[in-house]
């Protein structure tokens, strides 16, 4: 068990009518953003009150290393995460709020939010980690000249997504992956290894050209 934070964001955990949850993430009184009643809702949205509560927890926890996890990175730091890129790629539908169908877009009423980004400008190197998913694709894609592993305001952006071989398998082929990352006690560093768990594109194991190592704020503490 580790002693550093892991501050979940749940960005995108719609459901109408929605229940009471520990963390506040969408609107819990109406239609989730970007697409009403139908569902499928691609850019991501929190709360102002769960940006709040990250902000609370990454001050509160300044001698350790912090890991955010959401389903979306933000805007222009990971494979295809700009505007307009997750459609215009294929990889997302085109609904309401297509311009973020890629990134956390909402946050709180705010269309196209850099909330975040702001923190990070004035903190740099506030959290270490990013982790997040949403756009599913080859680990070698760099859409829009982005990789899945990319750094900015001195935070690593990773896109861990996604083991599936079937959700939006209609818009593009898929390739079920997973990303490992091995923290070790007493260093900085982090090794994230990608698993491919198929043929789809590569052979089924370790994917080497995909292998990373990063380094964090603080040595690990187990």
């Amino acid at each position: 068990m580790s002693r550093e934070p892991f501050l979940t964001a749940l960005d995108r955990s719609d459901r109408w009518p929605a229940l009471p949850l520990a963390l506040p993430t969408t609107s819990l009184t109406g239609p989730p953003k970007g697409r009403a009643e139908v569902g499928g809702w691609p850019a991501g949205a929190i709360t102002q009150e769960t940006f709040e509560w990250w902000k609370r927890m990454v001050e509160a926890n300044p001698d350790k290393i912090v890991v955010t996890c959401a389903h979306h990175v933000l805007r222009d730091t990971t494979v295809a995460s700009g505007r307009w890129e997750g459609v215009r790629s294929g990889y997302h539908g085109r609904f309401d709020d297509a311009e973020g169908a890629s990134y956390l877009y909402w946050v709180g009423e705010d269309t196209d939010a850099t909330v975040f980004q702001e923190y990070f400008e004035q903190h740099p190197g506030a959290i270490d980690l990013w982790l997040a998913g949403h756009t599913h694709t080859h680990p070698d894609d760099r859409y829009g000249n982005k990789s899945h592993i990319e750094s900015r305001w001195g935070v690593t952006f990773a896109n861990v997504a996604a083991m599936t071989r079937h959700h939006g398998a209609k818009k593009r082929p898929l390739f079920p992956l997973s990303r490992l990352l091995t923290f070790t006690a007493g260093s900085r560093e982090v090794r994230i290894q990608c698993y491919l768990h198929t043929t789809d594109y590569a052979e089924q194991g370790w994917y080497a050209p995909a292998d990373k190592t990063l380094t964090v704020s603080k040595p690990f503490r187990p």
